[in-house]
């Protein structure tokens, strides 16, 4: 308001003329920001003369407290906003208590869900189907309701029967005003309602009941009202630093701030291959010859670095070495690696039975000096080794993603939040991103499930399109299928703006980019990419198969050739060259090596990355070296 281009916002106000400073989120206005808010109001008020007591302050907060320790809540206030404020300034929530809320009704049902309701409950969860779930619960919980849940009269009447119903007032009266996970509230109440407790599924039943009373409703018919606000939280917690325990028979994995420094001796951290499946333990070997990790610190940034002294120990029979790997074994206890295949299968200082293990030597990289990465000594994967492990920002976009995705959700909106101004851009952008991938993955299963399936690619890719322009408008296909990274786009920009597409050239160019990105995107989740994330082949929804016949054509082809040409593979069946012509059109596929338009220019640059940058087409996806560009068969001129 300072900034002479704003200065004309308040150019004509009189020093009475601003009434009013709300500030939301009051309390996380501490420390120096609470310095900086309170500095900024002064000079406010001093710009507009306003008079000292004039100025009606408001803040609002969900967790400052409540009239108990109300004097320090105003003193508080009173520093930020510069301003005196009574006693009775705090307005607090004012809910009733369940001994209010069930005042006058009697309990009359007193009904609890057999085993049999519970298993028919389950199956219509799997079935996605919300009326037929909601009327089994009714049947399940209340015997005497006979009205139709699916009109405005019939849900205002569940709403007075299970008011009248024994187990929903014992445990709204044991939660108050408090969350409480259903198996919780079962254990509780378990003396009172031994049925419920010996069901085997009792957290179903009372899910169900929870249902009902979010599905009820009071008020009159045409004007109804929730008949309980029903929140549920769903807690997770990131798998940052995940650990394995080192055990020649069970694998226990912990979280590295869990465990004490005995336990945390025992555990490594877990390097996976997601396109091979190979899982061992890595860490730091120091002088002595001994895994134990000392500090996950510097494990982490050598390891990101590729660094020479990270040492991998996958947990295989020696039997199963071959060329590339150290025989080795590992003691559980004193974390010793002995190398060699003669060791004794007992550690010579703890006596303790020790691990075989195969060690990649040396490990190979892929990469620039900078940004080296490990390649797979098991499958060669140049992109699929990392640390298993979880981040929140991760689990976050997963999850809204699946709640975005359900057909129940009527009310897509999500508030994350978060420590400061610069995660939050960086989050937001993240879940953008993330999230409009997913979306993408549920319309290709869609189109999978209805008509999609069992074509090949290019008609599947065109199918899928046609789908989707048949069942949405030209502004809602774009608004849902324009990639993060094309937002920029002035037609886009317009269509924000007008709430329609329009008809130009610009209009038609941006619709032709969103089809074309959509291709590519079907070509990297069917083959380059199927393997990173939550994809559509590693959540078993759909993948790319080959035709089998064309298959036994080619095997039978190169089965005879081999025969006559060279003859030195006379004990293998025709199977195997079957099982061969396979793995060799599934790894051209997992490498993304599609004969399409897109990859036309790229090939007869010799494999130049910029030409598949957005730097190069702007409808293309962000260039990441490893993880989206193609691998292809090349013959290399002599």
């Amino acid at each position: 308001l300072v900034r002479p281009k704003d200065a004309q916002l308040w150019n004509d106000n009189e020093p009475e003329t601003l009434k009013y400073i709300a500030v939301d989120e009051l309390h996380t206005f501490d420390g120096a920001q609470g310095t900086d808010l309170a500095c900024l109001l002064r000079r406010l008020k001093s710009r507009l003369w306003t008079p000292g007591g004039y100025l009606c302050c408001i803040g609002t907060s969900a967790t400052m407290g409540s009239k108990d320790n109300s004097k320090n809540i105003i003193n508080y206030a009173s520093e930020i906003f510069g301003e005196p404020l009574e006693d009775d300034a705090i307005i607090t929530e004012d809910r009733l208590t369940p001994d209010e809320f069930f005042a006058d009704t009697d309990v009359s049902d007193f009904t609890i869900p057999s085993a049999e309701h519970v298993d028919e409950l389950n199956r219509l969860v799997e079935q996605d189907d919300e009326m037929a779930y909601l009327k089994y619960a009714v049947k399940s919980w209340l015997t005497a309701f006979n009205e139709d849940i699916f009109t405005d009269e019939g849900r205002i009447a569940l709403s007075k029967h299970l008011m009248q119903h024994s187990f929903l007032q014992s445990a709204i009266s044991l939660m108050g005003s408090n969350y409480y996970q259903a198996s919780h509230i079962i254990e509780e109440l378990r003396i009172n309602y031994p049925d419920l407790d010996s069901l085997e599924d009792s957290r179903a039943a009372v899910n169900s009941l929870f249902a009902l009373i979010s599905y009820a409703r009071t008020g009159s018919v045409g004007h109804l009202r929730p008949f309980l606000n029903v929140q549920v939280q769903l807690w997770m917690r990131e798998l940052r630093r995940l650990l394995a325990k080192v055990s020649p028979n069970n694998v226990t994995y912990s979280i590295a701030h869990d465990l004490n420094s005995p336990q945390a001796k025992h555990y490594l951290p877990v390097v996976n291959c997601r396109d091979c499946g190979e899982t061992g333990w890595a860490s730091i070997l120091n002088e002595r010859g001994n895994a134990s990790m000392v500090n996950l610190e510097v494990f982490y940034n050598r390891y990101f670095k590729a660094d020479e002294k990270i040492i991998m120990l996958f947990p295989q029979t020696h039997e199963d070495a071959s060329e590339g790997f150290i025989k080795a074994k590992l003691c559980p206890e004193c974390m010793q690696v002995k190398i060699g295949e003669d060791i004794d299968n007992h550690c010579e200082s703890c006596s303790i039975e020790m691990v075989e293990v195969l060690v990649p030597s040396p490990n190979k990289t892929t990469g620039s000096r900078n940004y080296k990465q490990f390649i797979c000594p098991f499958c060669g994967s140049r992109r699929g080794l990392s640390l298993m492990g979880l981040r929140s920002a991760t689990i976050i976009s997963a999850s809204i993603s699946q709640i975005f995705s359900s057909k129940f959700n009527d009310d897509k909106k999500t508030l994350a939040f978060s420590d400061n101004v610069q995660d939050a851009a960086h989050r937001a952008g993240f879940f953008n991103s993330r999230t409009w991938r997913f979306g993408l993955r549920g319309a290709m299963q869609k189109y999978v499930l209805n008509s999609g399936a069992d074509q090949n690619l290019q008609k599947f890719t065109n199918g899928f399109l046609e789908y989707w322009h048949d069942n949405m408008s030209d502004e809602d296909f774009v608004s849902f299928f324009i990639a993060p990274n094309m937002t920029w786009m002035h037609a886009y920009e317009d269509l924000l703006e007008k709430r329609k597409l329009g008809k130009d050239r610009r209009a038609q160019n941006l619709m032709q980019d969103i089809e074309k990105r959509l291709s590519y995107e079907i070509m990297l989740e069917y083959g380059l990419t199927g393997r990173i994330g939550r994809t559509l082949e590693k959540s078993g929804c759909s993948v790319l198969a080959f035709d089998r016949i064309e298959v036994q054509e080619v095997a039978a082809s190169v089965f005879e050739r081999e025969r006559n040409e060279l003859g030195i593979l006379k004990e293998t069946n025709l199977n195997r060259f079957e099982q061969m012509v396979i793995g060799f059109l599934n790894i051209m596929r997992q490498n993304g090596a599609f004969d399409d338009h897109a990859f036309r220019n790229y090939i007869a640059g010799n494999g130049n990355n910029y030409l598949l940058s957005n730097d190069n087409i702007r409808w293309m996806p962000g260039l990441q070296s490893g993880r989206n560009t193609p691998r292809f068969i090349a013959q290399q001129n002599t």
